[in-house]
């Protein structure tokens, strides 16, 4: 049976462990958790200033690096307001959480692009363009891999188990009762 705070079917699915030594892991998982963004946080942000800033000078824009990674920092503001709302739903205001994250996304959105727009003196499009781009290069580098593996590997897959002579067997046995 399933009860509320229960571990039960872990034990199941990682047989090594005993249920004690699961629990007392999953009691560290926030302090696991605020350490990796303490470690890797900044370090993810200053990755994403460096792929904006090469973007912007593909692009056009001048050298604005410095600007730029304030512009970025000052952008996550918004999502102060987040924790708000998860304080708030905690004390008396339920189904506030989810609107004022994706309110506090849009805010932090537009703060970015009205930044890149300033520091690289770019249209609004040319912001937009610039600060989805390397989302939309991903993207697009995904599914060109999904495509050369899809066609790389189906004549592959086709050779190994020789599905066209299956297939001629079957036909061929079909065609064979119905003339019987």
């Amino acid at each position: 049976k399933w009860k509320a705070g229960s571990l039960i079917t872990l034990p199941y699915f990682i047989p090594d462990f005993p249920p004690e030594a699961i629990t007392s892991m999953i009691h560290f998982l926030p302090l696991t958790v605020l350490l990796l963004n303490l470690v890797f946080g900044p370090l993810c942000f200053f990755l994403l200033v460096a792929i904006l800033n090469f973007t912007a000078v593909l692009f056009g824009g001048g050298n604005g690096l410095n600007r730029l990674g304030a512009v970025l920092g000052y952008g996550h503001f918004p999502f102060l307001f987040a924790t708000a709302g998860i304080i708030l739903t905690h004390c008396s205001f339920p189904n506030v959480t989810g609107m004022l994250i994706l309110l506090a996304f849009l805010w932090s959105l537009s703060l970015k692009i009205v930044g890149l727009k300033q520091v690289y003196s770019f249209s609004w499009w040319m912001a937009v363009l610039v600060y989805f781009m390397p989302a939309i290069s991903f993207l697009v580098a995904i599914v060109l891999f999904l495509l050369l593996a899809i066609v790389f590997l189906i004549p592959l897959i086709m050779q190994s188990t020789d599905v066209s002579s299956l297939l001629f067997i079957y036909v061929w046995t079909a065609k064979k009762q119905v003339y019987n």
